[in-house]
């Protein structure tokens, strides 16, 4: 099951137990927008707990965007896509590396690279802090837990490093992060429990975000429960255990 969060007024977030940081990064979530959140700036990940901002990704009703913003020494840098559809789900994929301010990050919705324009150009070095990264929302030092997304999250993934075109597509195409295993440092798919499946690091819920409809994801599957219906993987797919074959599975269906 992914995770529902229900905007203006509430304090719903998913407080992870990621709070490293690298200049190189791939995040991948699966997002199901039904409004902007609350204050017209939902956040899908902050990295913001009771600290100062370093890191986030929210929909800026406002301008009809997904903005990624990245906190630096002296200027903050942001970007901008196109706000996919409304009440339906899409597979997100951002990559970027801080360490060079002529860098922008990659953003791919669905599989398909977006257009993306640079809302303001970084100046400095990347800030850092020692907060974890929340899923949903933030919380401010001052105002607390008042940036609630409004709608569903899951598959959130975390790889230290810039995913290749190849694995671009593995992820778009409704792999689980465990077919990319190189640098996955993180992985919460939100399945049933909240706990990470990568390191197995357990998280926490503020408030109380409820438990909705899983979208189909292909994960593996031991040779006796596989099927051959799947069909051949994407180019370039890691199968991590020999002995694994996959399947689709429709959790929750």
């Amino acid at each position: 099951m992914a995770y529902d969060f229900t905007g203006t007024g509430s304090d719903d977030a998913i407080i992870t137990n990621l709070t490293a940081h690298n200049d190189q990064r791939s995040y991948g979530l699966w997002v199901y927008r039904e409004g902007d959140g609350e204050g017209g700036l939902g956040r899908m990940f902050d990295k913001r707990d009771n600290d100062a901002e370093v890191e986030f990704f929210f929909a800026f009703g406002t301008n009809n965007t997904y903005n990624f913003k990245r906190v630096f020494s002296t200027t903050a840098g942001e970007w901008s896509i196109p706000e996919p559809s409304l009440n339906a789900g899409h597979r997100l994929l951002i990559t970027y590396d801080s360490s060079d301010v002529a860098n922008d990050p990659t953003i791919d919705v669905d599989g398909v690279s977006q257009t993306v324009t640079v809302v303001a150009t970084p100046v400095g070095t990347a800030n850092t802090n020692t907060s974890a990264y929340l899923l949903g929302n933030r919380n401010h030092p001052t105002s607390g837990f008042n940036r609630s997304w409004d709608g569903g999250l899951g598959e959130w993934a975390v790889w230290d490093r810039l995913l290749t075109s190849d694995e671009r597509t593995i992820f778009k195409s409704n792999y689980s992060a465990l077919f990319i295993p190189d640098g996955l440092i993180r992985y919460s798919p939100l399945i049933r429990s909240l706990n990470d499946r990568k390191d197995n690091g357990a998280q926490t819920t503020n408030d109380t975000p409820t438990v909705i409809a899983h979208p189909p994801i292909i994960r593996r599957a031991p040779i006796a429960s596989a099927f051959a219906a799947a069909g051949a993987p994407p180019a370039g797919l890691v199968i991590p255990v020999a002995m694994d074959y996959y399947r689709r599975l429709r959790v929750g269906a």
